[in-house]
């Protein structure tokens, strides 16, 4: 397999090379031809092709959000229906929208309460969600949360976590903040408890926390969430299943391979 990838790459540099426009089934052709010449065994050249071209189809979506942001509770919903069934691959990206010491919002001000009536619930309604408005009271920073969560992501429960955090805050109004909190929460998507503490007294992943919030903020330029970065598309707000199913389609239709035979010619080298 070693030989094969070497052969595969040295073929995809002079493909590049020489800025040669072609198809995966041609493509494929050219490397099969090669391990013809030098015997190698074509059931590992199938293995490999299916292998990249299952890679090569992935549509990659980042999701900007914040555990106190209740439309990116309920932007979950649709996402969740919108990759159903299809090769997408969904990455979380922590967005703090009062990060500390900025102080946070009151469940008891007009501001929320407002806010709530007229957008929140009637929305969730709509949609056939669960959510109150938490009574905890000032709103938690965020920052632990996320700290747990660069931890969470390291140990493949990165999904499972963002999605206890959301729920226990806008459907059991526990404070996300609190360090016993977030710690029973990390030992019920099956993260090691005692570990988990540690990383957060310790402050572990701040720094990792940090570039990822420079990213969110100067890189990506996210100023509101959730934001969802489907391929080079950006939207920002709760968009429907068709909506987002749509934008995923049109990445794939982008990936999809294309027969374009200018430019295909032979050369000294003997690729031909």
């Amino acid at each position: 397999m070693e030989y094969l990838e070497i052969r595969a790459y040295l073929l995809c540099s002079y493909i590049n090379r020489r800025k040669i426009p072609i198809s995966h089934q041609i493509y494929w052709g050219f490397i099969e031809k090669i391990c013809i010449r030098k015997s190698v065994d074509l059931n590992y050249i199938t293995i490999w092709k299916e292998e990249r071209m299952v890679s090569d189809m992935t549509v990659k979506v980042k999701v900007y959000s914040d555990y106190v942001c209740p439309f990116c509770f309920l932007a979950e919903q649709p996402l969740e229906e919108a990759i159903k069934g299809k090769d997408v691959e969904v990455e979380w990206m922590p967005f703090e929208l009062r990060p500390a010491p900025n102080a946070t919002l009151r469940p008891e001000d007009d501001y929320l309460q407002t806010t709530w009536s007229q957008s929140v619930y009637p929305m969730a309604e709509h949609m056939g969600i669960e959510i109150v408005l938490p009574d905890v009271s000032p709103q938690p920073h965020t920052h632990l949360a996320f700290e747990g969560f660069q931890y969470a992501k390291e140990k493949g429960k990165g999904t499972e976590y963002n999605e206890r955090m959301l729920k226990a805050f806008f459907q059991e109004s526990q404070d996300i903040g609190d360090v016993e909190v977030l710690t029973k929460l990390a030992g019920e998507v099956g993260l090691d408890e005692k570990e988990y503490r540690e990383v957060l007294e310790t402050r572990k992943y701040k720094e990792a926390h940090q570039q990822a919030l420079e990213h969110s903020y100067e890189e990506a330029g996210i100023t509101a969430v959730p934001t969802f970065v489907i391929g080079d598309t950006k939207i920002a707000g709760i968009h429907t299943k068709e909506t987002l199913e749509q934008l995923i389609d049109e990445e794939l239709q982008k990936q999809k391979p294309k027969v374009l035979f200018e430019g295909m010619a032979c050369g000294p080298d003997g690729f031909c």
